[in-house]
């Protein structure tokens, strides 16, 4: 399958169409732009400063992640900072409308094979929430992972609360395909500042998480060192999950 934008490349705030076609069921892909930072290069002596120009540094930014079920349907996770985000007649309102930069959404949205909008869902807080990944399982269900920084933390019928200053937490989320949570989970600890950064799903129904944590946090009753990576391999039965192996 292929995916194409337009523009290709462009300014903030300037709207794309993300075109795709042919991609197989059960797919996922990370829509990612890249931008660059720029920094003055100086060449500093004992009594002067001499500048040589700025230096532009590239680096990826993801912008969404989307998956498909087994009839072709696309689902689509990201993050929008504006007052509102619409798909069709549907319209998200920001938990907090900030122009700053820091106050993030989290949205997830349902487009059918055929290119027409079905549904879509925002959650969130005060604070910089994100989607790290949305999956599909093969057997009716998606799952979405993220991270959040907001002290109190709403996804659909769900809160949740931050213990840390500043700090973040991440989430697992299981969707039915019309959107209905099934359960939620959020992981973290004290001014933990994890992040999650992919979610997959085995053969077996595992499911499986991986990411970084700076300060010690625990997964179930498994206990986590900071500044460490892990990988969890979770088995769920409803909403309760027992760890099959991890590693950090």
């Amino acid at each position: 399958g292929t995916l194409t934008t337009d523009p290709i490349q462009g300014t903030i705030g300037e709207p794309i169409t993300i075109t795709g076609k042919g991609l197989p069921a059960n797919s996922s892909v990370s829509l990612t732009w890249s931008t660059a930072d720029g920094a003055w290069l100086a060449d500093v002596q004992p009594n002067s400063i001499n500048y040589r120009g700025l230096k532009y540094i590239k680096y990826p930014v993801k912008m969404a992640s989307v998956t498909t079920d087994a009839s072709g349907a696309c689902y689509v996770a990201g993050a929008f900072m504006s007052d509102s985000l619409c798909f069709g007649n549907t319209i998200l309102i920001n938990s907090v409308p900030d122009t700053s930069g820091y106050s993030y959404d989290i949205f997830i949205a349902k487009i059918s094979s055929l290119g027409n909008f079905l549904w879509a869902k925002s959650s969130g807080g005060e604070d910089y929430d994100y989607p790290a990944e949305i999956t599909f399982d093969g057997n009716n269900s998606i799952y979405l992972s993220g991270n959040f920084k907001s002290p109190i933390f709403h996804i659909d019928n769900y809160t949740f609360y931050n213990s840390g200053n500043g700090a973040s937490s991440i989430f697992l989320a299981k969707y039915d395909l019309n959107g209905s949570a099934q359960w939620i989970k959020q992981y973290g600890g004290t001014n933990c500042n994890a992040s999650i950064n992919s979610t997959t799903v085995d053969g077996n129904g595992n499911i499986i998480i991986s990411g970084q944590i700076m300060n010690p946090m625990s997964i179930d009753n498994f206990f986590l060192q900071g500044y460490n990576s892990f990988i969890a391999n979770l088995y769920f039965i409803d909403s309760f999950s027992s760890i099959v192996s991890i590693f950090a």
